[in-house]
This record gives C-alpha cells, structure tokens and sequence, in this order.
C-alpha cells in the first residue's frame, strides 16, 4: 500500500506511530497464542515468508458473521473481556515461556524489518520519524528505540512521554479501555507532534 502511493503522495515527512502490541500483532503464531482479540488477529494480514496470509478463510463463518451482524460483534466483544479477565498471566511463565520467547524474538526482528521496509520505500530527502503510544515500560521502549533506530527513523519518545506525565498529573488522557488515547490524549499527542516537526524539521 505504501508503494502504490509514496511517490504520488512524495512526503518531506514521514511519521511511524509504534504501538507495544505491533510485535505481537505481526506474529501469526504469538498473536495467535496470546490473544483474545479475534476481530482483530481474524481480520488482519501477516506476512510469512515474504507472502500474506491470512488466519481464516475468505468465507469462513466468523468473518461472515462479524462483518454483517452487530448482535455478534457485540457478543463475540464481551466473551473477549471475559477471557481477559479470567485469563492467567502465570501460563506464561509455565512451559510455554521458552516458546513464547523464540516467537517474540521473531516477532521484533519481523517488525524491525518492516519498519526498515517502510523508510527505504521512501523518496530520497523525505525525513522519517517515529513516536510510540507507550514508553511507560522501559524495556518495550528501548526495544522500539532500536528496531527504529537500525531502520534509519529517527525517534521521538516526548510525545507518549507527555501524556504520560498528564496522567500522573491526574489528567484523564485514556478512553474506557485505558489503553486507546481520548480527544484529551490524541491533543495533546499532536501538538507535542508539531513542536517536534517545528523543532527539527522545519
């Protein structure tokens, strides 16, 4: 999609949102194991080996049911915040932590690589930056520092960095999910953004 478009659009500047599940969400396989999201991990492509693929079927009944009926959306919504809430985190730690390991450090090279993937599919001078939804855990951000520093973006941890201090300020930034920014979030997100740009950029 970048590809199709990129040298119509011809940006000076490109901006790479990183969120901390987008390892999770480029792996088939740890996706598939850590997640109850599955109109998200069913609808979404992946790519394997150089290919896209998909979890289901074109006509597979679920998806046929989640894109025509709100009931379902509905209830396949609250079965998903049942099985987070009654979900084990330990199970992680159990037997299957050497396997998670090894699809989570294929899931960060897959990610490194398509984040290297879209900076080179840039026009020559277009200045490429990065900012994430999260830095508040210190390992997950120096993990985006370096997949994005090793794909040439250029990375800017002030704009979840000032949300963060928001919130801790008591300011409500977050949605009911208290993951997704609100209106508050997303303004405060951007104008720390357009400082960046004006700063470094202009």
């Amino acid at each position: 999609m970048v590809r199709q478009f990129v040298d119509i659009i011809n940006p000076d500047i490109f901006v790479l949102q990183y969120c901390t599940n987008d390892i999770s969400d480029n792996s088939f396989q740890l996706e598939g194991r850590m997640s109850h999201v599955r109109n998200q991990k069913n609808l979404r492509p992946y790519l394997i080996d150089d290919s896209i693929a998909f979890r289901l079927p074109k006509y597979h009944p679920y998806l046929l049911l989640i894109n025509n009926s709100r009931l379902f959306r509905k209830l396949d919504f609250e079965v998903m915040k049942l099985q987070y809430r009654f979900d084990d985190p330990t199970r992680l730690l159990g037997p299957e932590a050497p396997t998670i390991a090894a699809e989570r450090a294929a899931a960060i090279a897959l990610t490194g690589d398509l984040m290297s993937q879209l900076a080179a599919a840039m026009p020559k001078g277009t200045r490429s930056l990065t900012f994430s939804c999260d830095t508040s855990n210190p390992e997950e951000a120096e993990t985006w520092k370096a997949m994005a520093r090793a794909a040439s973006l250029d990375v800017y941890p002030s704009v979840s960095e000032k949300i963060e201090a928001a919130e801790k300020n008591g300011e409500a930034v977050r949605v009911y999910d208290r993951g997704h920014w609100n209106r508050l979030g997303h303004r405060i997100a951007g104008e720390e953004l357009a400082n960046v740009i004006a700063r470094h950029y202009l």
